[in-house]
């Protein structure tokens, strides 16, 4: 008669058991902190490096002007129409 099944162990031969996502330190509880979005800037920084992190910060800082831009212009031609 079989025992309980192991999920640990592989099913096939070869084949390697799943990896656990790792914990990061920022996601703990006793990390929490009060000001928004500073637990997910600070495990961004710990997880990427610094010039990737400013080339993004860059990027969505250029995105959001450009869609300001869109949207003042769209106003513009509503206004206008009117």
């Amino acid at each position: 008669m079989m025992g309980p099944i192991n999920n640990d162990e592989p099913k096939i031969e070869g084949e390697k058991p799943p990896i656990p996502p790792p914990v990061v330190a920022a996601d703990a509880p006793e990390d929490k902190h009060c000001f928004p979005y500073y637990d997910f800037s600070v495990s961004l920084g710990r997880r990427f490096d610094k010039s990737f992190l400013f080339i993004l910060l860059v990027q969505n800082f250029n995105f959001g002007l450009w869609i300001l831009v869109q949207l003042s212009a769209q106003d513009l031609f509503k206004a206008y129409m009117d």
